[in-house]
């Protein structure tokens, strides 16, 4: 049996034939399957949100709202039958623009409720003040928090080299569990109060668990400073994913 196509999933799907923006491809351990995605903020952005232990599902396009009146549409074909034509005057902009939101993703988090992410470069962002308000009210209206992701956030250099392995680490955490090797590593950071570098933390255990520890929260580490390497410091997290 042949997978089910995920653009038919998304409001707006995206990488078809005739279209001008490019697809970006990524392959999501939380989803299990490829997502397409419209830009590398955005992809970036995946990378984090996969190795987010509080996030559960999270869905690219995942509907359009009406910034006219809030009501939710579950693709750009079914608003546009149910809105009413646009005025000449608007037309220059494109229907869509004007009239209709589609978030770049719905997250759904284990222990509240969805929220939207809008990935925006700061320097688009500076522009669209009144735009964003619209968005963030239509959102509230819909019953959704606004998050907006930019550059600031997932853009830094090393940053997706250490989602890449996180995202490993992810993986074989949801795959293998707690090991004896990580809570093993667990026992000697809750010891001490201080920081370590990696190096000193590789002599008693392997590079992977060490990975686990700072994926599942037994560690704290600052991946936006560069690539995770001997002389990066790390210090007890005690479950504090914020890192």
């Amino acid at each position: 049996m042949r997978n089910r196509d995920p653009r038919r999933s998304m409001a707006r799907p995206l990488g078809r034939r005739g279209q001008k923006k490019k697809a970006y491809l990524y392959g999501s351990v939380t989803m299990g399957r490829e997502l397409y995605l419209e830009s590398y903020l955005e992809q970036q952005t995946a990378r984090a949100l996969d190795t987010d232990p509080r996030v559960r599902a999270f869905h690219p396009q995942p509907f359009c709202i009406s910034l006219d009146d809030s009501a939710v549409y579950a693709t750009q074909g079914s608003a546009f039958a149910s809105l009413p034509p646009v005025p000449l005057r608007y037309s220059s902009r494109g229907r869509d623009s004007h009239l209709l939101y589609t978030p770049d993703f719905l997250v759904e988090l284990k222990r509240s409720s969805s929220l939207l992410v809008e990935v925006k470069e700061e320097e688009e962002l500076a522009h669209l003040g009144k735009e964003m308000e619209q968005k963030d009210q239509a959102a509230k209206a819909a019953g959704y928090r606004l998050l907006v992701v930019t550059e600031k956030h997932v853009g830094q250099l090393g940053l997706e080299s250490n989602l890449a392995t996180l995202r490993d680490a992810t993986q074989a955490l949801r795959t293998q569990g707690v090991t004896l090797e990580l809570r093993q590593l667990e026992e000697a950071v809750a010891r001490s109060d201080g920081a370590f570098t990696w190096q000193q933390l590789a002599r008693d255990f392997p590079a992977h668990i060490l990975q686990m520890g700072i994926a599942g929260g037994v560690l704290g580490c600052e991946l936006r400073r560069g690539m995770v390497g001997r002389e990066t410091p790390l210090w007890p997290a005690y479950g504090d994913l914020s890192h």
